[in-house]
């Protein structure tokens, strides 16, 4: 071989990149690399306080008994380890500068293990070291083909920062989506329907409790992936109230979205939405403007406590009660002759939660606290005061 083509080459990079994307596809960047040197290939993991001390990720272009054999039996105890754990990294380097080949024909890992591969020349290189632990990628090749010459060696050096930042990428891959799959848990854990749509009312996230109530159709629905309620005019406003929420979102208007009623079967169904907020400075493209929506069925509203209106509206205890008795149906009036107050006395209370809580009339006030996930959350998870 007296060179490598910059084709090759980009095909190579390339591939390395699609497997930073796609974790299944470095099988297919193996068994081309190995292809081109010649023989077989692997990615492994070596570390000295696991069970197995190496852990075979991908190979090619080998007997697939080998890695696993290898990987079971004989990671600990190759004569060449130590010098692996002090390799620089990124570097390639054969087999050859760790141990002579008469002591490597008579070690017990090639005895047993690499003379039944036909592997008898070998170079590897460290991609990734987080202490003891060591990401490397090795080429591999049989005595027939003799041993890896410097076109070879170019070809890896010139791959090493590909495959380092290809390891890069799809850590930060996975750790988004861990995130990802944490945030879902936690959304679907809520008890709470939550939506995330698109300003022109396009679905583009339901947690289980939402997909669910959207299945139904009652009072909120979703057609062709977009939100619809019962009526032309309650499906206007949704719109209109999402519309604006998410250009605020988007930094594009001022509409904060607020609170919706629609009417359901049981009654009505009460709809927080709010801005999602966007950072269009890092958004390459169109930006799509995305509203959060709440969503509270009739059936969903757990008793609300003294307690959580105390804490999450910062209430006196006679303001809290005085909330509590107007979500059980009474009035004002009432619950001053049941209580012992004054009429004066329960409607300063009534102004000094308005302040509070941002409101200023009961029937907004009452849709605000019921519509409350935060609330509707701690209702759910502790039991309900005597």
């Amino acid at each position: 071989m007296t060179g490598i083509d910059d084709s090759t080459i980009q095909r190579l990079i390339g591939q390395i990149y699609d497997a930073a994307l796609d974790a299944e596809k470095w099988s297919t960047f193996l068994a081309a690399f190995a292809d081109v040197c010649g023989g077989g290939a692997v990615m492994y993991v070596q570390d000295p306080t696991a069970a197995a001390g190496t852990r075979i990720c991908y190979s090619a272009k080998l007997d697939r008994a080998g890695p696993e054999a290898y990987e079971t039996c004989y990671s600990k105890i190759g004569p060449w380890l130590p010098d692996v754990a002090r390799a620089p990294v990124g570097e390639v380097i054969p087999l050859s500068a760790w141990i002579d080949e008469a002591a490597d024909r008579n070690c017990v890992v090639h005895k047993e293990c690499f003379s039944r591969l036909d592997i008898h020349y070998q170079f590897s290189t460290v991609l990734h070291s987080d202490g003891k632990v060591h990401t490397a990628i090795v080429a591999t090749r049989p005595f027939r083909a003799g041993d890896f010459t410097a076109v070879e060696f170019k070809l890896a050096q010139q791959l090493v920062p590909h495959l380092q930042r290809a390891l890069q990428i799809q850590r930060r891959l996975v750790t988004g989506r861990l995130r990802h799959e944490a945030l879902l848990r936690g959304l679907n854990g809520l008890g709470i329907g939550i939506i995330l749509a698109a300003g022109d009312g396009h679905i583009l996230f339901a947690n289980e409790v939402a997909e669910a109530i959207l299945r139904c159709g009652d009072g909120i629905g979703a057609r062709r992936e977009r939100l619809y309620a019962a009526t032309p005019a309650a499906t206007s406003e949704l719109h209109r109230r999402v519309h604006g929420a998410a250009c605020t979102g988007a930094k594009l208007g001022r509409h904060a979205g607020g609170v919706l009623s629609l009417p359901c079967r049981a009654g009505e169904m009460s709809l927080l939405i709010c801005p999602f907020s966007i950072d269009v400075g890092i958004v390459i493209g169109p930006v799509v403007p995305t509203a959060l929506i709440f969503l509270a069925t009739p059936s969903d509203h757990p008793p609300t406590r003294q307690s959580d209106l105390k804490s999450v509206y910062d209430l006196t205890t006679a303001e809290s009660k005085l909330v509590c008795a107007l979500l059980a149906g009474s009035s004002v009036g009432a619950y001053a002759e049941v209580s012992g107050v004054s009429l004066a006395t329960a409607k300063t209370h009534l102004q000094h939660v308005f302040r509070k809580t941002g409101q200023s009339r009961q029937s907004e006030l009452l849709r605000h606290i019921l519509s409350n996930p935060v609330l509707r959350l701690a209702s759910k998870e502790l039991p309900n005061e005597a």
